[in-house]
């Protein structure tokens, strides 16, 4: 790749963020009227997230994803939600995210835990930086199911890999985003950081979870734990995605959890988020599907009894 395109393609990814985000930004303002701070930016990736996947597989299902044309629909997706959002109906309004604070020591402690493990992370992108991915999912499924939608632009078709578990039916979210960071490079340059971005989203979600209890840094340091443990260290630097399906169920828990405290039913809004953070993990991996389901369940039980039947209908 030249230099000036390398340029091109930062100044491309770098629009396409701006155009998500000023979507999941005016759609959280429809969808949660109120709502502020951390919990309001779970929130707004989520959406943002779900506005990236949905342009690319509407394209893809036409054989049209580039690097270009997703970018193009993303920026018309942005500008138009931005010029008619006040005609876009929006859910009523809830009191103000209830929030207790944690004592200044449990906080120390919470943010000195998931600082390490956001260290070690990083480290483990440090060395992939040298040696490329090299872990066994990345290069079976994750990366060819990635590059093969870069190259064809086509989300629609079935990719035959190696036919071990019959792969090729496996969800696709998450190697739709490193595909659009393919199209946008010529390669997988972007591959090596992403899941540093799915990693810290999950610390702002675990954060929001025991917020409204004064217990966030100890949802925080837990998270941290897991997910910066043996297990999900492999996670780093690789196109594995079980953070990424891990992120969306985290985010679905936060904001069901920061939407019913304190004895709040949870209102259509936050139950249309939470049902699209579920559906993305479970589009993510075949492992979330049961997790997804609980949840969608648990929110609409927290809904308003005379509203449930509209909320299961609408989950």
């Amino acid at each position: 790749m030249s230099f000036p395109g390398y340029l091109i393609g930062c100044l491309g990814i770098l629009a396409g963020l701006v155009s998500i985000t000023v979507s999941g930004i005016v759609l959280g303002s429809r969808l949660l009227p109120g709502w502020r701070g951390p919990v309001a930016w779970v929130a707004v990736g989520v959406l943002a997230v779900g506005a990236a996947i949905g342009s690319a597989l509407i394209l893809g299902t036409f054989g049209l994803l580039t690097g270009w044309s997703w970018l193009l629909l993303s920026v018309v997706v942005a500008a138009t939600l931005w010029r008619f959002q006040k005609r876009l109906p929006h859910a009523r309004a809830q009191t103000v995210i209830h929030a207790e604070p944690a004592t200044p020591g449990l906080t120390m402690v919470g943010t000195a835990i998931a600082a390490g493990a956001f260290g070690a992370f990083v480290a483990g992108i440090s060395i992939r930086l040298g040696t490329g991915m090299t872990g066994f999912d990345s290069t079976w499924y994750h990366g060819p199911f990635a590059a093969g939608i870069a190259q064809s632009g086509d989300t629609w078709s079935l990719h035959f890999l190696a036919p071990q578990f019959l792969s090729w039916f496996y969800p696709q979210n998450s190697e739709v985003i490193h595909a659009i960071g393919m199209a946008g490079f010529g390669n997988d340059l972007l591959s090596i950081f992403i899941n540093l971005a799915w990693f810290s989203g999950c610390l702002l979600a675990a954060w929001c979870i025991g917020r409204p209890y004064g217990a966030a840094p100890l949802s925080l340091a837990g998270v941290a734990l897991v997910i910066g443990s043996a297990a999900m260290a492999d996670q780093a630097g690789e196109a594995r995605n079980d953070i990424v399906g891990t992120f969306f169920l985290l985010a679905a828990v936060a904001v069901m959890v920061n939407a019913a405290a304190g004895g709040r039913r949870i209102t259509l809004g936050p139950l249309l988020v939470v049902t699209l953070a579920a559906g993305l993990a479970a589009g993510t991996k075949v492992n979330f599907i049961p997790a997804a389901l609980v949840l969608l369940a648990g929110a609409v039980v927290l809904s308003e009894p005379s509203r449930r039947l509209r909320n299961s209908l609408a989950g």
